[in-house]
């Protein structure tokens, strides 16, 4: 469900973060920056349901497979 990818992307920007100053790809760093935009990182515990659910609004509108699709195109099967 979305709520499940949006929880999974949140833990990879989180992952994304813990990795600096390594770099990933450059497709990872536009979906790790179209979530830093509606989330913060995580440097001290709080409530993570209004994270959660953006997320899952980000997911549902389409804004994350958007960031991505932007940058990579249509990738098609072989």
């Amino acid at each position: 469900t979305a709520t499940i990818v949006g929880i999974e992307a949140l833990a990879a920007a989180q992952g994304i973060d813990f990795h600096k100053p390594l770099a990933t790809s450059d497709t990872l760093q536009k979906a790790h920056g179209c979530i830093r935009a509606r989330v913060a990182y995580y440097g001290e515990d709080r409530l993570f349901a209004p994270d959660i659910e953006a997320a899952r609004r980000l997911v549902l509108d389409g804004d994350l497979g958007d960031s991505c699709r932007a940058h990579v195109g249509e990738l098609a099967l072989v």
